[in-house]
């Protein structure tokens, strides 16, 4: 289930470094041969605030690796794009998100890690077009947790505006079509939900 899931995702911020250190090599170990589901990217980007540094290292280096070595292979490379979406419903659903500037500015290292490992200039307007997706659409696991996801949105789009601006990248309208995996999001049945949720948002 997803809440399962969730919690288990949580396993890599365990207060035990054992603990963190052996189910992230693990979940590296299984995507690296192909026995897990691509959704466990995801959770290793949770890794954010990882205070080991030979751990962070190498989750680093291996989610840089499998961007860079399925850069234009669509199937494979989508996974770990398409992983952002994964991400934030994590992050909407963690037990530490609230609302306030100083509880948001906690979030911002899991974005920035997800954009450091995944972004480029080539893919950098499809992550975009990602990040606004969340306010077309609401919660399907918890319709009331929604906002957390327009929170994140607002932030992941932030921030890819400053890496666009730092690394001179041109942020272009992205003309194909995307879908939100329905077992985390819902989109809206009409245009003027939408439009309600942007203004308010």
């Amino acid at each position: 289930s997803v809440k399962g899931f969730e919690k288990l995702a949580l396993t890599v911020q365990d207060a035990v470094f054992e603990v963190r250190a052996g189910f992230s090599e693990m979940i590296i170990r299984d995507l690296q041969s192909g026995a897990l589901h691509p959704r466990y990217f995801a959770v290793l980007f949770l890794l954010a605030h990882e205070p080991e540094k030979d751990l962070m290292r190498q989750t680093k280096a291996f989610l840089k690796k499998h961007a860079k070595v399925n850069h234009g292979l669509v199937a494979q490379k989508s996974y770990i794009e398409m992983s952002l979406v994964q991400l934030v419903h994590l992050l909407a659903h963690h037990p530490d998100f609230g609302e306030s500037e100083e509880d948001i500015k906690l979030f911002i290292p899991y974005i920035e890690l997800f954009l450091d490992c995944v972004a480029t200039s080539e893919n950098i307007s499809f992550l975009y077009h990602i990040g606004q997706k969340f306010k077309a659409t609401t919660d399907t696991v918890d319709p009331s947790l929604s906002k957390n996801s327009y929170i994140l949105s607002d932030l992941a789009c932030a921030l890819m505006q400053q890496k666009c601006k730092a690394s001179s990248w041109s942020l272009t309208s992205y003309p194909g079509r995307v879908k939100l995996y329905t077992e985390l999001y819902t989109s809206f049945a009409t245009n003027e939900l939408q439009t309600e949720v942007s203004q308010r948002w």
